[in-house]
């Protein structure tokens, strides 16, 4: 076994030997517990019916294991905790204990956006950067064959995610490889995006909120009158 992954699994025995967790783990970096068998992120109070329902745990050592998790400083409590998650920076090394990386990602070159097919990573570009696809269908496609195409994304890229559902379970890429000033500058170019994208999701989730709440005083005023 090399020196790096040896040191590695070291890390993690360490981490996952911590008391009352069960098969739960924490990683100080990340603000929920990972379930080291199903290899996803929970938040603390999803970890009972998760434990009861996919783990079959009885209740007293479930008690012991929430316990345990409540008392780990800013623990996210519910799905609403993770709207504002900060991802890992692409340049994060894989992260343990959930599914392993896989490098078969198509990333977004404006944003941390990634996923895994070429029709999700064109429909990206087109709603969040308004991006039109000049090889449409038809033409001279015997010309085409021999151009390479030049597309606006990045191929072969490494990602993880916490979660299979719900909140926070896109995926990020991790494992970048950033050499010299342009690397850096990019990077911190789609931080900026990304938290412009979260700010524009808040505006939007609060007017909906606002919307939804005038409009069940509205009932609540026509069935009192």
């Amino acid at each position: 076994m090399p020196a790096h992954a040896a040191e590695r699994d070291q890390e993690e025995r360490q981490i996952s030997q911590r008391p009352g967790l069960g098969i739960f783990v924490h990683l100080p970096e990340y603000p929920f517990v990972i379930c080291e068998t199903c290899k996803f992120g929970c938040v603390a109070k999803e970890a009972d019916s998760h434990l009861r329902e996919q783990h079959n745990i009885p209740a007293p050592a479930r008690r012991v294991i929430i316990q345990a998790i409540q008392a780990i400083p800013g623990i996210i409590q519910d799905q609403a905790g993770l709207r504002d998650f900060q991802f890992p920076a692409p340049t994060t090394k894989p992260v343990p204990f959930i599914a392993p990386a896989r490098d078969d990602g198509i990333g977004c070159d404006r944003c941390p956006f990634v996923i895994r097919t070429v029709q999700g990573i064109q429909k990206h570009y087109r709603e969040s950067h308004g991006w039109a696809n000049d090889w449409k269908k038809g033409g001279d496609v015997a010309k085409r064959a021999g151009k390479v195409r030049q597309v606006p994304w990045r191929t072969g890229v490494r990602y993880q995610r916490f979660f299979v559902r719900r909140a926070a379970s896109r995926w990020f890429e991790v494992g970048r490889l950033v050499t010299g000033e342009q690397g850096e500058q990019r990077i911190a170019e789609e931080d900026r995006s990304e938290d412009a994208i979260k700010f524009f999701d808040r505006i939007y989730r609060e007017d909906e909120e606002a919307f939804e709440s005038e409009a069940k005083a509205r009932v609540q005023d026509a069935s009192d009158k």
